[in-house]
């Protein structure tokens, strides 16, 4: 009876090792879609956007980029507004957001230029 037990215990084991989810690679650029399918990662998700004021709602955690730190800690990078890419081969990233940066280019406002007169003028009367 022995027997059977100590392999159902080495069978536990082993069982439990492969269905262990990955944590993320140390030093890697994640987005939170695929840091989620990598491990249990989504208390750390909502901690970090609680953190850093922003909702924890499924858009966020799906398009923020993550970066993984050592022990499979993560570090909130960025919301990414137009959405998050799984890299090919190298790092996750934002998908770049035109809108976003259209609305970031200065205006340029015509302003008449005032004359000096125009201010004594409004000053003495």
């Amino acid at each position: 009876m022995v027997q059977i037990s100590t392999l159902i215990i080495i069978f536990t084991s082993v069982l439990s090792t492969l269905v262990a989810a990955k944590s993320c690679t140390s030093g890697g650029i994640y987005c939170g879609k695929d840091l989620l399918k990598r491990g249990d990662y989504i208390t750390k998700v909502n901690t970090n956007l609680k953190a850093n004021n922003m909702p924890t709602d499924s858009i966020h955690q799906l398009a923020s980029l993550w970066s993984c730190l050592e022990h499979g800690d993560i570090s909130l990078i960025q919301y990414c507004v137009a959405g998050c890419i799984r890299g090919d081969k190298k790092d996750d990233y934002c998908l770049e957001d035109t809108a976003a940066k259209r609305s970031l280019v200065p205006l340029v406002l015509l302003v008449p230029l005032a004359s000096p007169s125009m201010f004594r003028s409004a000053s003495l009367g």
